[in-house]
C-alpha cells in the first residue's frame, strides 16, 4: 500500500490468513523434542509431589501420561474448527440466548422481523418471499388449527374468514412492499382469525 491508497487485494485479504495457529510453527522433530522435555519435567514434578505425599508411581508411567496429554492437546489444536466469522458471532449469540433462556425470546423474534423488514424495504420479490410467504404460512396454520380448513381446499370459506384485505394481500402479486401501517393492519387481521 502506497500513498494511503489500498489495492483491491489489500482490501480482500484476510489478515489472519498468513498467521499460523499457536503450536503449529517449527518442525515435527523439534515439537517432539520440546514435548518430551516438557513431559519429563511435568512427570518429575508430579513424581516429587506424589512421593512427598507417600505415593509411589513409576516415572515411565507419569512420563507417558504427560506426553500423551501433550500429544492430545496438539491433535485437538489441529482439528479445531476455524473461528466463527464476525458476521455470524452476533447471530450465534442471539440463537443461544433464545435456546438457553438467557435472552428475551420475544426481543429476538422482533429483532429478526425488524431485520427482515429492513432488508426487503424496496424489493417486491424479496418482500414476497421473505415476508408475505411467512405471513401466508401463519395464516394457513391458523386456519387449519382453529377452523379445520385450508386456503387451497376451501378458498371460498377461507376468503370469508380472512376478509377481503388479507385475502388480496395473500393472493395478488406484490407490486411494492407494504408500509408499516398496512402490515400492522394485516397482522391484526391475522390475529383475528
Amino acid at each position: 500500500m502506497s500513498g494511503g491508497l489500498a489495492s483491491i487485494d489489500d482490501l480482500l485479504e484476510d489478515p489472519e490468513e498468513g498467521e499460523q495457529r499457536p503450536g503449529r510453527a517449527g518442525s515435527a522433530a523439534g515439537w517432539i523434542a520440546k514435548s518430551a522435555f516438557a513431559a519429563a519435567i511435568g512427570a518429575l514434578i508430579v513424581l516429587l509431589v506424589l512421593r512427598a505425599g507417600g505415593v509411589t508411581l513409576p516415572f515411565a508411567l507419569l512420563f507417558a501420561a504427560a506426553y500423551a496429554l501433550l500429544v492430545l492437546r496438539r491433535v485437538l489444536r489441529e482439528v479445531q474448527p476455524a473461528p466463527v466469522p464476525r458476521a455470524r458471532r452476533r447471530a450465534t449469540r442471539d440463537e443461544s440466548e433464545y435456546m438457553f433462556g438467557t435472552g428475551d425470546a420475544l426481543r429476538s423474534a422482533l429483532s429478526r422481523w425488524e431485520n427482515r423488514l429492513a432488508w426487503v424495504r424496496d424489493d417486491a420479490p424479496r418482500f414476497t418471499s421473505k415476508v408475505r410467504d411467512q405471513i401466508a404460512e401463519t395464516v394457513d396454520e391458523r386456519l387449519r388449527q382453529r377452523h379445520g380448513i385450508s386456503r387451497a381446499a376451501d378458498p371460498v370459506r377461507a376468503r370469508q374468514m380472512l376478509g377481503e384485505r388479507l385475502w388480496r394481500f395473500l393472493t395478488e402479486p406484490v407490486v411494492r412492499p407494504q408500509s408499516s401501517r398496512a402490515l400492522a393492519e394485516l397482522i391484526g387481521d391475522v390475529e383475528r382469525i
